[in-house]
């Protein structure tokens, strides 16, 4: 089920391709909660996953109301959505969910921090297709390192490019660094790790 009525092209291309049937929830918030409400009854669910902050809000009430037993929130990135979204989040984490799954070792920390109970957080990373990626032969001399993720000013390329150009004048220079970003979105961003490289004369 989708909260908000939007998706991307990548997305419906998933979705038509893998014959799923999605089903959008239109209306008011407290339309799509009744709407979720029935659906979970009549339907015995027995295990919601929900994503981001407002689906996992809904998620765990509507659960928690239709008696799911697993009820199962999703945590993005590491930086939290401010202190009130925080406490409710928690909230929700602590009393409702049966677990909330992070898809990264950062977020997972910044959760426990808060006291988000740590016995209900899990860590799975974001998942790439490697059947779509060109095999890349590594040379003894060679240290690879790999980034996943969206082009998106959040994560932070630039200091991951500076990194790059600091390693390479740090070490020895028998030691080749090839640094692999897979991800997609913001074409400004992708221009922009280029420039980036290009300014501490890194090869592309």
């Amino acid at each position: 089920m989708v909260l908000h009525n939007e998706c991307s092209d990548r997305n419906r291309d998933f979705i038509k391709n893998n014959d799923i049937k999605p089903i959008f929830l239109e209306g008011s918030t407290l339309a799509k909660m009744y709407s979720l409400y029935f659906f979970l009854r009549r339907n015995r669910i027995e295990m919601v996953f929900s994503f981001l902050f407002a689906a996992n809000l809904i998620a765990a009430v509507v659960g928690k109301l239709t008696s799911v037993p697993f009820i199962i929130g999703g945590f993005r990135g590491s930086m939290g959505y401010g202190k009130i979204k925080n406490r409710m989040l928690k909230f929700f984490h602590n009393h409702f969910n049966y677990l909330t799954i992070c898809n990264s070792h950062s977020g997972y920390e910044y959760l426990k921090n808060l006291k988000f109970e740590e016995s209900k957080l899990r860590v799975i990373h974001n998942g790439i297709d490697v059947s779509a990626q060109d095999s890349v032969s590594v040379a003894k001399n060679e240290i690879n390192i790999l980034s996943v993720g969206r082009f998106d000013h959040l994560k932070d390329y630039k200091t991951a490019i500076e990194a790059i150009g600091l390693l390479k004048n740090m070490c020895d220079k028998s030691i080749n660094f090839r640094y692999t970003i897979i991800g997609y979105g913001s074409k400004e961003i992708k221009n922009n790790i280029l420039q980036w490289a290009k300014g501490l004369a890194l090869k592309i």
